[in-house]
């Protein structure tokens, strides 16, 4: 069942599609070549200062590594473009709720944006009304 919101409510353009799409999925790449580059260079620095030469086996694993830091830097750069289009859509959103327009869910993607956003202009009229005491 979708949550109905006023027509007020800002609409999403094509790049915060895409910024979703891109950011929702393979996320994974980062973590798995960092874990996976940990292996062979323990096991080289093993093999290099003992008597355990099959530690150099593990260097078959460093193409890998490479090939999924080349797809996380390749996911990178498809992103940033798209960023400031999301970070915008996210502030639009904030400021429609701030009028007392109901807007749609922030997907999960943009939710921790839109979690940012709204803790930090809560944080400034706080500061704010702090300073005028």
């Amino acid at each position: 069942m979708s949550e109905e919101f006023d027509a007020q409510a800002p609409r999403k353009s094509k790049n915060v599609v895409a910024y979703e799409r891109i950011a929702g999925k393979g996320g994974w790449y980062d973590e798995a070549g960092c874990t996976l580059a940990i292996f062979p260079i323990v096991a080289a620095l093993v093999g290099f200062g003992s008597d355990f030469p099959e530690g150099y086996a593990t260097l078959p694993l460093v193409p890998v590594v490479i090939w999924l830091w080349g797809l996380a830097i390749r996911r990178a750069f498809r992103l940033r473009p798209l960023y400031g289009d999301a970070r915008d859509y996210v502030r639009r959103l904030v400021d429609a709720e701030e009028r007392g327009v109901r807007i749609p869910q922030p997907s999960p993607v943009l939710r921790q944006m839109y979690e940012i956003e709204k803790s930090g202009r809560e944080h400034l009229a706080r500061k704010a009304r702090k300073k005028q005491r």
